[in-house]
């Protein structure tokens, strides 16, 4: 009979998490032993699953649709369950379902694995993907606002997965839900309902923290976003349906990437970089402020009595939170990089380490 420490410690390896004592004790805080003993059994039919454990089939389906109700595993085709791919997908779907009396003990919980284990299995994962696959997990989508006021840009440069307006359009439903890294880290004020998952082919099967909004709300929600600050992160492929909106403070992906000196390196850049008009520049260092890649600087050009803004090209990653909240409208987007930049793969392939490899993060 495996004890409870090692059932959860299987659990734990099931993602990707083998000896993280502190995702052991998540799984121990969110599930029972009954709960992950299923877990480990899946993916199942509730029948399958009656028949393995000797358990009464209604009772066993009230179960499991609780355990899906809580975020814990998903409800697959033809009446069959599954769970999470990776750790990812369980924080972004079970952290805002958590009961309001539950989550001073689990938040802290996420908190801690985060901070100690979590940051350093995505940051491996990812660059090992890097290095194998050749492209990386992530990219930096522009923002509207930026495209916008770029007069150098035309429309008819803009792919339409690197424009939030079409983005939206394109797509059949538009969902939105918590972000699971603000609500447990608790590092910043940041808008909460950010965490954007577009449904192009239309059988999406919405989360229980999700809300579905049409497209007017959806751009509103987006351009509050680019206002405070929030970079659009998806999947690095023209087909990524999911859109992170990341601070520096607790996003999985840019806080991870930053903390161990990476995102220059693993995240991939929009096709876009900011220019600088030093006649316009007025030294106000707004532009400094608004970016999370330590990319400006303060200089004195040759000639001027006065600091200018200054950018590091080669570490711009084309976000645009700096250009439209330039008074002076001394800064732009400028297309720096082919079409071919962003992949044209599957999201599937962009998120294992090689082929025939299910590992994830």
């Amino acid at each position: 009979m495996v004890n409870a420490t090692e059932m959860y410690s299987k659990l734990a390896e099931r993602f990707s998490a083998a000896g993280s004592a502190s995702f052991v004790k998540i799984l121990e805080a969110m599930t029972t032993l009954e709960e992950a003993n299923l877990m480990l059994s899946l993916p199942a039919t509730c029948q399958q699953l009656a028949a393995k454990f000797s358990l009464d089939e209604a009772g066993l389906a009230a179960r499991l649709e609780d355990m899906v109700s809580r975020g814990l595993i998903l409800r697959g085709a033809e009446g069959g369950y599954a769970n999470h791919k990776n750790i990812t997908s369980l924080h972004h779907a079970a952290l805002g379902l958590v009961p309001p009396e539950m989550r001073p003990r689990i938040y802290p919980l996420w908190s801690k694995f985060f901070y100690t284990d979590w940051r350093k299995i995505l940051v491996d994962n990812w660059e090992l993907r890097l290095d194998t696959r050749g492209w990386s997990t992530h990219r930096v989508v522009p923002a509207r606002k930026a495209l916008m006021a770029s007069q150098n840009i035309q429309p008819e440069q803009v792919l339409w997965y690197e424009d939030m307006v079409e983005i939206l359009k394109r797509a059949k439903r538009i969902l939105i839900g918590p972000c699971g890294c603000r609500i447990a880290w608790g590092q910043c004020d940041s808008p909460l309902e950010v965490c954007l998952h577009l449904d192009y082919e239309g059988h999406h099967n919405k989360r229980a923290s999700q809300i579905e909004l049409s497209f007017e709300e959806a751009l509103t929600r987006m351009d509050a976003a680019e206002e405070v600050g929030l970079v659009h992160v998806p999947l690095n492929t023209t087909q990524g349906d999911h859109f992170c909106n990341c601070c520096d403070d607790c996003c999985m992906v840019l806080n991870s990437l930053i903390h161990y000196g990476k995102v220059h390196k693993i995240l991939a850049p929009s096709r876009y970089r900011a220019v600088i008009d030093e006649e316009r520049c007025s030294g106000c260092q707004i532009c400094i402020e608004r970016c999370k890649f330590d990319v400006i600087e303060m200089r004195k050009p040759e000639g001027s009595k006065k600091m200018k803004a200054y950018i590091i090209d080669e570490h711009c990653m084309g976000c645009g939170l700096c250009i439209f909240k330039c008074a002076r409208k001394a800064m732009a987007l400028e297309l720096v990089r082919p079409p071919e930049h962003i992949p044209t793969v599957p999201k599937f392939e962009v998120t294992v380490v090689r082929r025939g490899s299910e590992k994830e993060a």
